[in-house]
């Protein structure tokens, strides 16, 4: 069962039982919208050549990870997924 569903459930005993507070718990339940994270300061920014170093060396290792490829060009691994996947172009 997914917590969606308990929660639903939860409100519908919480209706039947006449019980607000269960009600106001399950609605709690809700996911939080995420927030952006804070930009970090130790990481490199993601250039159009370390984008392209990063790809042509995970071609080149394609057992590479990418925390391996990450730690050999100095970046986070955030970095490294950005650059092989085409985030934040």
């Amino acid at each position: 069962m997914t917590l969606p569903e308990i929660a639903r459930e939860l409100i519908e005993i919480g209706r039947a039982l006449g019980n607000r507070r269960l009600i106001q718990l399950a609605a709690m339940m809700k996911r939080r919208r995420n927030q952006r994270p804070v930009p970090s300061k130790t990481t490199r920014p993601l250039t159009p050549n370390l984008r392209r170093a990063i790809r042509i060396y995970v071609r080149q290792h394609p057992h590479t990870t990418q925390l391996d490829a990450a730690i050999r060009f100095r970046v986070n691994q955030g970095r490294v997924s950005e650059a092989l996947h085409g985030k934040r172009t």
